[in-house]
């Protein structure tokens, strides 16, 4: 799959948006998906997901971000960009950055940062802490299970 802006037949005009299509390596065969926009990522399992930017007539030349995500072949749904996320590699969503603190101290800076990341559904998620103290940060990284079960697997200085 890629985003195209010409391939033999077509080519994209001032009014149009790319489009999605497949290219068969073994027969040479391109195939016009249906989905228009600029491929963003597609999984192992067709989730996909489709950025479909919309140029605002400015002195800016700003767009507007428009995703699409769902199932490749199926009828795609619209998704709104969270402030301050991140798109997660394994669910095709955005995801926040979590939170953070700063506090000023006598021996200087302080942060804490908490952060939870979907994995698929049959893995659970991964929850993030990292506290910097200084010139020294520490995370402690962990699995929970859809079961529940909480499992560190690392701690990094």
């Amino acid at each position: 799959m890629f985003t195209a802006l010409k391939y033999p037949g077509w080519e994209i005009k001032p009014d149009e948006m790319p489009r999605i299509i497949t290219y068969n390596v073994t027969t040479g065969e391109i195939a016009d998906s249906g989905y228009r926009g600029r491929l963003f990522c597609i999984n192992h399992v067709g989730d996909v997901l489709i950025n479909q930017e919309t140029r605002i007539e400015s002195l800016t030349g700003a767009g507007v971000q428009n995703w699409i995500y769902g199932r490749w072949g199926q009828e795609l749904s619209h998704i709104q960009r969270l402030e301050n996320s991140f798109m997660s590699l394994y669910r095709y969503e955005f995801i926040s950055f979590g939170t953070l603190t700063k506090r000023v101290t006598e021996a200087g800076y302080e942060f804490d940062r908490e952060m939870t990341m979907p994995l698929l559904d049959s893995h659970g998620v991964v929850q993030e802490s990292e506290y910097t103290r200084g010139r020294k940060t520490e995370a402690a990284p962990r699995l929970i299970q859809p079961s529940g079960k909480k499992s560190y697997f690392a701690t990094v200085s």
